[in-house]
C-alpha cells in the first residue's frame, strides 16, 4: 500500500496526518476524496487493524442485527456508501445512522465515493 498523508479537519482546525495516525483520532471520521483516490484500499487496510471491523454500507443496512459485523471490535469501518440504492438523497446516510444507533454509536470511519453535501451527513 502507498503510504498516505491526509488532512484532518475538526471545527476550524486543519491538520496533516499520516494514515497510521487515523486511529489516534478519537472522533468518528468521514474520509472524503474523488473516485480512484484509494479510499476503499485505505478502508480495507484500516479494517484489518486491531479493534477494527470492515463492512460495506450494503452489508450494514441489510442486516436486521448488525452486531456480528462489529463483533468484539470498537471501530466500524464502512465502505461503499454510494453503492446503496436509495429513493431520496440522504436515505443511505440515514440508514447507516440508524444502524449505528442500534450498535450504541461505536466509533466509525465512513468513506463515500463522492462528496455528500446534505443535511444527513452534517448530523454525523
Amino acid at each position: 500500500m502507498i503510504p498516505r498523508t491526509l488532512w484532518y479537519q475538526f471545527d476550524d482546525t486543519q491538520k496533516k496526518i499520516s494514515q497510521h495516525e487515523i486511529l489516534e483520532i478519537t472522533n468518528s471520521l468521514v474520509i472524503l476524496g474523488e473516485a480512484g483516490m484509494g479510499k476503499s484500499s485505505l478502508l480495507e487496510w484500516l479494517g484489518n487493524l486491531e479493534n477494527c471491523a470492515y463492512c460495506t454500507a450494503r452489508q450494514l443496512l441489510n442486516r436486521a442485527n448488525p452486531r456480528p459485523l462489529l463483533g468484539k471490535n470498537s471501530i466500524l469501518v464502512i465502505d461503499s456508501l454510494d453503492e446503496v440504492n436509495s429513493k431520496n438523497d440522504g436515505d443511505a446516510v440515514d440508514g447507516v445512522l440508524q444502524k449505528l444507533e442500534f450498535l450504541g454509536y461505536p466509533k466509525f470511519i465512513l468513506a463515500p465515493i463522492f462528496f455528500i453535501k446534505n443535511k444527513s451527513l452534517k448530523r454525523i
